[in-house]
């Protein structure tokens, strides 16, 4: 498989974010991990050496595919996936002047077997006065990773906790012809990842019932993910406005979590008001979820 960084522009105004990504051209019927990896795996990671002044946030990741393993379930991709980043640079760069960002990057790719790679990669772009044009041969794989990217607000989400099983509770009307959403949750230790999935149309929206992992695991406290509809393959995701075919928003809801037993099982009891909010005293951390549908 093929490993480089490429950039959105082909320079870059100083002060201004600068729009890279590690591209991975991976080969056909191997894959690499999201970065909630599922039941096996490892996510792929950036090591950062940059000039002075500038600085690279986190790994912005796009949405990932089921890839189940025997009895396994893990989370990832095939073909071609862009691992977005922004970088930050000074105000102080000369236009005409050139800045060389190195990354360390480590991912593992696997079929049947899996082998652990790494590479030293490098990208040098020059700063321009005016906004720079971009590059017209990564220009529609940004576009697509960017699409991706679950970003707004989702309201009227509630997450019901009974025994081992977590409740999502949505309403909308904006669901059109989705007939199928899957959770993917950030963290590793929460749900059972192999275990099906019931999502059930609703008068108001949509449940789905996501198996939690056994042991369950009583730290909610961030307890997040993404949802995707329809298992939509790379650059397809659904948009519940239009139909099945169309490209979609991809949004974030916010949801308080209650229990049928309480938290221990033996008691009821809620966990608070969502994460975005200033939570009271008396109030115990919430549920945030990202979207795509």
């Amino acid at each position: 498989m093929a490993a480089e960084l490429i950039s959105r522009h082909q320079s870059f105004v100083p002060g201004e974010p600068i729009e890279v990504a590690l591209r991975l051209n991976i080969i056909k019927h191997w894959h690499t991990y999201w970065r909630n990896p599922g039941d096996s795996g490892l996510p792929t990671k950036l090591k950062w050496t940059l000039p002075a002044g500038f600085t690279a946030g986190d790994i912005q990741w796009p949405y990932p595919k089921k890839l189940p393993l025997g009895p396994l379930m893990n989370y990832g991709y095939e073909g071609e996936v862009l691992h977005l980043v922004t970088i930050k640079s000074p105000a102080n760069i000369k236009p005409g002047e050139s800045a060389t960002f190195t990354a360390k990057a480590d991912w593992l790719v696997c079929e049947d077997v899996c082998i652990p790679e790494e590479g030293t990669l490098t990208l040098t772009l020059p700063a321009s006065a005016s906004m720079p044009e971009p590059n017209p041969s990564w220009a529609k794989a940004f576009s697509a990773a960017t699409s991706a990217l679950p970003s707004t607000l989702l309201p009227n989400v509630i997450a019901n906790i009974d025994a081992q099983t977590l409740r999502l509770n949505v309403k909308t009307d904006a669901l059109g012809a989705i007939n199928d959403i899957t959770f993917y949750p950030h963290r590793d230790d929460l749900v059972a990842n192999a275990a099906k999935q019931i999502f059930t149309k609703t008068a108001d929206g949509f449940t789905l019932d996501v198996t939690l992992i056994e042991p369950r695991n009583n730290d909610l406290s961030t307890l997040d993910g993404i949802l995707v509809a329809n298992n939509a393959a790379w650059g397809a995701v659904i948009n519940a406005n239009a139909n099945a075919n169309a490209n979609a928003k991809a949004v974030t809801i916010a949801a308080p979590v209650s229990y049928a037993a309480g938290v221990n099982g033996n008691a009821n009891s809620s966990v608070g008001a969502p994460l975005q909010a200033k939570l009271p005293e008396s109030a115990q951390p919430g549920l945030s979820l990202i979207t795509a549908l």
